[in-house]
């Protein structure tokens, strides 16, 4: 089991805001890469419940838009880690290591 999962999170608009809608919730799955950093951050990857699409669409800060099937294989490429993609000179033994047997999706 992941070592982070969210509860159902209520992201509706406060009841006084006009185009007021019914809850929406959302399932968050990862911290955000700030919190990864132990620094507060902002809100992590999570998905819209409701939404029948396999491949829907992520919200949070570093994720927004990105459908769900690019970011696993983004995350499957860098053996759990997508953090390292932003480095000048990743691991690439360990990521290689960390990769091997991996099922391309």
């Amino acid at each position: 089991m992941p070592a982070y999962i969210d509860a159902l999170v209520d992201e509706s608009p406060a009841d006084d805001e006009e185009g007021y809608s019914p809850s929406q919730y959302y399932l968050g799955f990862a911290p955000d890469a700030l919190h990864k950093a132990n620094v507060s951050g902002g809100d992590g990857p999570h998905i819209a419940f409701g939404d029948a699409s396999i491949d829907a669409p992520l919200r949070g800060d570093d994720w927004e838009g990105v459908p769900f099937i690019t970011y696993l294989r983004t995350v499957f490429t860098w053996g759990g880690f997508p953090g390292l993609r932003d480095e000048i000179s990743p691991p690439r033994d360990l990521l290689e290591l960390l990769c091997e047997g991996l099922t391309p999706l």
